[in-house]
């Protein structure tokens, strides 16, 4: 179920901007402006990196419940 989470979001042409979002926001403790800084972009950029891979994924990464099951996926990867 955790990989299956991923596949679309794997399978899409800026997967690797994705995924480089989502782990910094992870290690960023979910605060957008501080991932922002890190990638060197706007916190408008951030937050629709964040939405696409809610609309790839089914999952929020501004819900808690939603980011600790894409972190779970993103470490059984």
């Amino acid at each position: 179920q955790l990989n299956q989470a991923l596949r679309p979001l794997l399978n899409h042409p800026r997967s690797d901007q994705y995924l480089k979002t989502l782990r910094v926001f992870i290690a960023a403790e979910g605060d957008i402006q501080r991932c922002a800084q890190q990638l060197h972009l706007h916190r408008n950029s951030v937050r629709y990196r964040l939405k696409g891979i809610e609309a790839l994924t089914g999952c929020s990464p501004f819900r808690i419940e939603d980011l600790m099951f894409l972190y779970l996926a993103l470490e059984s990867n």
